[in-house]
């Protein structure tokens, strides 16, 4: 009894200091978006830090998720029900909802999924080259730089940009339509490398419609961290140095300067201009994680 009041004590410190923080942050953001009103009135230019732009987006993401949190745990019995929902559906709870340290160790601990996901990212792509019956010189080289004893540095994958733009379109694939809700192995397994939440039986619109979304989020970020210069570097705390790996499908198992490091290395190679295409920024942190295991 006495464990389960301490357990009861403990969800209600973590809830309730949640919506505190919740509630901190919504007001901040109120005060943030009024500042941007009254600059646009001025017709001067609003220049967002990333930190500023990425704060609005999850105090906005915490918002939406907070309206059918509190419906659901209305319900009798919620409580029992809550840590199964939690586990299929992460963004279930508002982010205030968890402390930083939980957050670390969570991205920490999900680059062994993220390993096995890429493995089979690698595989599909693998036997859908294979599958082909004719070689273009490019699909011969992604074949062979797949088939090395080695890792595949960034950089060997910038002249392939054109063959994943033209050869290997994501809006392209060709779903199963004898089997209509299965998604092709490419879009389910990059969405499991990206941690990206899908259906429980995930559709091929679903699952594209949410790979272009990251596509388009990594896009942008990447153009606010090259907007503060080198300033990042020793700014990001670890937490958001973390979440800025994670989100681009890098390695978060480092330490911070080998974070800093593989960071540092994705923005040199989408540096050149033009930007390089959607599918290789999708495709390319799963097939430089390891070498190919067959």
């Amino acid at each position: 009894m006495a464990r389960m009041k301490a357990g009861a004590k403990a969800m209600w410190d973590q809830y309730w200091g949640g919506t505190r923080q919740l509630w901190a942050d919504a007001r901040e953001a109120r005060a943030l978006r009024k500042r941007i009103r009254d600059t646009i009135k001025t017709d001067a230019v609003v220049a967002l830090t990333r930190r500023e732009a990425r704060f609005l987006r999850r105090v906005a993401d915490d918002l939406r998720a907070l309206a059918p949190f509190v419906a659901f745990f209305m319900l009798p019995g919620s409580a029992y029900a809550l840590p199964l929902i939690v586990r299929f559906f992460p963004g279930f709870l508002p982010s205030t909802y968890h402390p930083p340290s939980f957050r670390i160790a969570k991205m920490k601990k999900r680059q062994k999924e993220k390993d096995e996901a890429a493995r089979k990212v690698r595989q599909a792509l693998y036997q859908r080259l294979c599958a082909r019956d004719e070689f273009s010189t490019s699909s011969s080289e992604l074949l062979d730089l797949m088939q090395r004893d080695e890792t595949i540095p960034l950089k060997a994958l910038l002249p392939l940009d054109r063959f994943f733009a033209t050869k290997l379109r994501l809006w392209e694939l060709e779903p199963n339509w004898s089997s209509i809700w299965l998604c092709p192995p490419e879009l389910r397994a990059l969405c499991d490398f990206y941690g990206i939440s899908v259906l429980p039986i995930p559709t091929y619109d679903h699952c594209l419609d949410q790979l272009i979304r990251r596509a388009s989020l990594i896009r942008h970020d990447d153009k606010l961290l090259v907007q503060d210069g080198g300033r990042w570097e020793k700014e990001l705390t670890e937490e958001e140095l973390l979440e800025a790996c994670d989100e681009r499908g890098l390695r978060t198992d480092r330490g911070r300067d080998e974070l800093v490091a593989q960071l540092t290395q994705w923005l040199e190679f989408r540096r050149p201009p033009p930007p390089i295409s959607l599918e290789l920024t999708l495709f390319a942190p799963a097939l430089t994680t390891h070498r190919l295991r067959k």
